[in-house]
């Protein structure tokens, strides 16, 4: 077969015609970056927090997130106003869109601010596995490069700090600004404690938080226009059962499709609410 032979396979099931084409000669503006089949439903084209403030648009007063421990409850409304809180906070920190953030723990209500936070301020957030031991924290975070790290105080009897403090004894001695210069992380300049308890070199969630200021909002608000449902957003590590775990990079487009069409799936566009 010759090498720049145009091969087309046809499939017949029912009515429906499924034509699968290669060229190995197609142009440079031939080859597509995506490609859609049949369907009666449209991929979304837009970005994870233009997703939340849809929702908000619709719904500001329903619940969108309920947690029993602490019966935590966040109307939709709410959940957006500390999720730009954060995101502002974060920028604050001189953390930047495509920097990446770990995070690290069991869920939780920061868990999930910090998810739509890093969202909005196109910084890529890195899910570390709540079971990582040291040295596998220190692949992950050393593999990505995190910027800064989001953890929670314990989880199964795992202190984190603990855990993170044989890696990056630094913390006991930041810099007047709270930055880390650790010689075994040097990309990690933050550590975020959840929690209400103080740690040493690092900062409490709560701070963040309260370090928003007007400017960021405003550069935040602005900065959403210019987001891409294209750009990394996510970074999730494999298991590594045949190796060293590997980290996949998502886009919002993935996130955003892989979530819509599960809850239609489910049939949860049909539900009332």
């Amino acid at each position: 077969m010759k090498i720049n032979e145009h091969i087309t396979s046809t499939k017949q099931k029912d009515t429906n015609k499924i034509v699968f084409s290669t060229r190995s000669t197609c142009s440079q503006k031939e080859k597509l970056s995506y490609f859609q089949g049949p369907s009666e439903t449209p991929l979304l084209g837009i970005t994870i927090g233009q997703g939340l403030e849809q929702r908000v648009e619709l719904n500001p007063d329903k619940e969108a997130v309920i947690f029993s421990t602490g019966n935590v409850r966040k109307t939709f409304g709410q959940l957006l106003e500390e999720t730009d809180q954060l995101a502002a906070g974060l920028l604050e920190l001189g953390i930047k869109r495509g920097d990446r953030v770990g995070i690290w723990g069991p869920n939780s209500i920061e868990w999930i601010l910090t998810q739509y936070a890093t969202s909005r301020a196109g910084i890529i957030l890195v899910n570390i596995n709540p079971l990582y031991r040291p040295d596998e924290l220190q692949y992950a975070l050393e593999k990505v490069g995190c910027t800064a790290l989001i953890m929670a105080e314990e989880f199964k009897g795992q202190n984190y700090y603990d855990n993170l403090f044989q890696l990056v004894p630094e913390l006991a001695r930041t810099d007047n600004d709270g930055h880390i210069k650790s010689h075994l992380l040097p990309d990690l300049k933050r550590v975020i404690m959840m929690g209400d308890k103080k740690y040493q070199g690092a900062l409490k969630f709560s701070e963040v938080m309260e370090a928003a200021t007007s400017k960021r909002r405003t550069e935040l608000l602005d900065l959403q226009s210019k987001l891409q449902f294209d750009d990394p957003i996510n970074i999730q590590f494999t298991s590594g059962t045949t190796g060293t775990p590997k980290g996949a990079t998502l886009s919002h487009h993935n996130i955003m499709n892989n979530s819509y069409f599960t809850g239609r799936r489910l049939g949860y566009h049909e539900m009332v609410i």
